[in-house]
């Protein structure tokens, strides 16, 4: 596996590094050195668990204008896709902005079909990237780095159960996948920041 700029998420090191997200910037034998935020930390190897990641295009995040992110504000994202092709993320805020990322919803699937192949635990992390879909080499990225990320806020992590879950949603029958897409994200966010507090 290439290692330089792999995403993946550390375990069994500590409190502070537990569940925390990273690009690896250098490794050796039996340890790395990833880069978390603005730091940089070294691990052992066994400590670092690859992430999946997904490139799309910039013309993949959505906005919505508002200072805070409120269920509102997930409704009116997800209302601009057609639910039954696509699932919205939502990255962060940026400027009074609440920025999301559209996801067809059998690129969760495909992701899942590779990660299993692979025998890996389903971590992914979705990220918009820094190129066009007019582009002559446009093309949806699946692998382990994030390369060529747009601007921030970029990308999101998700974690193996919210993965498993979209990977069969294409196959659900469901009335509304548009008002589950808003269930779902307001369960995730508020999940994270309950855990970031």
């Amino acid at each position: 596996m290439q290692w330089i700029d792999a995403c993946v998420e550390l375990h069994g090191t500590g409190a502070t590094l537990d569940g925390r997200r990273g690009t690896v910037v250098n490794y050796t034998d039996k340890s790395i050195d990833i880069k978390l935020d603005d730091a940089t930390h070294t691990v052992e190897m066994r400590h670092a668990c690859c992430v999946f990641c997904l490139g799309v295009p910039l013309e993949c995040r959505l906005k919505v204008r508002c200072d805070k992110l409120s269920t509102g504000a997930i409704h009116e994202a997800v209302s601009q896709v057609d639910a039954d092709k696509f699932y919205v993320l939502y990255m962060g805020e940026l400027d009074g902005w609440q920025h999301f990322v559209r996801v067809r919803l059998h690129y969760f699937e495909m992701m899942m079909k590779t990660i299993s192949v692979a025998d890996r635990e389903p971590l992914a992390r979705i990220y918009i990237g820094a190129y066009s879909q007019t582009d002559p080499s446009a093309k949806i990225r699946f692998g382990n780095m994030t390369t060529e990320m747009g601007p921030a806020p970029a990308y999101v992590d998700i974690d193996s159960a919210l993965m498993q879950q979209l990977s069969m949603s294409s196959f659900q029958l469901l009335e509304d996948k548009a008002q589950l897409n808003v269930d779902q994200e307001v369960q995730r966010v508020q999940i994270k920041n309950d855990t970031a507090e």
